[in-house]
């Protein structure tokens, strides 16, 4: 289920972080001290072979909103298709 301004704005820090995801890699971290922060997870294949989990800070919300995070997380995913990232 894709996130909603709404849900962002009330996700309250709890005893450890957690993850509200919005689908493809894209999700808002929730940490314990009351920040929160748009990240992208995704996968790198190796030249050696199989592949490295990455994850790339889009930035932190509320400075960051929920339709500019998705902007970022599109460009973000377009250079790790191209193999960019």
């Amino acid at each position: 289920m894709k996130l909603t301004h709404m849900a962002c704005n009330s996700a309250k820090s709890q005893e450890k972080p957690y993850k509200m995801r919005d689908g493809k890699g894209l999700y808002l971290l929730i940490l314990p001290s009351g920040g929160k922060s748009w990240r992208y997870d995704y996968k790198l294949k190796r030249d050696e072979g199989g592949f490295k989990n990455c994850t790339h800070v889009l930035g932190l919300y509320p400075e960051t909103g929920l339709a500019e995070a998705r902007e970022r997380h599109a460009e973000a995913h377009k250079l790790v298709a191209r193999g960019d990232r």
